[in-house]
């Protein structure tokens, strides 16, 4: 029995301290631990533009909050806003997930435009994973790759448009 009993506080003891260490993860090592994946999924191409400019634009959100909350505690942090905090993050977290393996890619053609295109993800992606773009920068440039993708859709559909109307005019 007390061997039985021992195993028994071990394993609860090992599940305890896992989880402890699961939740020592500080708010900036998780911040960027998601940056980090963020970026991964930007360079394999698994986040479109618009998926990473709003997990940005949330990302952004949480540390002008997690600024704000320091600022006004002395540089710290209360147990029920870092409570708060890790809350979101696990949301983002979840989010991030869906996003790279929901199947949603983004589409670049043959093109000189779509190989720019193509290059300017990976740029963005390698910048998110080192570091060296924050959440805000990202979150803009990756607005602005969506708004050019958007161009690009209406403007690959217009020409089609076009021709379909030529060719239903018998002037193809």
């Amino acid at each position: 029995m007390n061997i039985k009993n021992a195993l028994w506080s071990a394993t609860a003891a090992t599940l305890l301290l896992t989880g402890m260490l699961a939740n020592a993860q500080s708010v900036e090592e998780r911040k960027e631990n998601q940056q980090q994946r963020i970026g991964q999924g930007i360079e394999k191409g698994q986040l479109t533009p618009g998926e990473t400019a709003s997990l940005e634009r949330q990302e952004r959100a949480v540390n002008k909050e997690v600024r704000t909350d320091r600022k006004a505690n002395g540089g710290k942090l209360t147990p029920g806003e870092r409570q708060h905090v890790q809350a979101q993050q696990n949301t983002m977290s979840k989010e991030i997930h869906t996003d790279r393996t929901n199947a949603v890619k983004p589409h670049y053609g043959n093109n000189e435009v779509d190989r720019r295109r193509e290059n300017q993800q990976k740029r963005i992606g390698q910048g998110v994973a080192s570091g060296r773009l924050t959440a805000g920068e990202t979150a803009r440039l990756e607005g602005k790759e969506a708004k050019i993708n958007g161009q690009v859709r209406r403007s690959q559909g217009q020409r089609w448009q076009a021709h379909s109307f030529r060719e239903a005019a018998g002037e193809w």
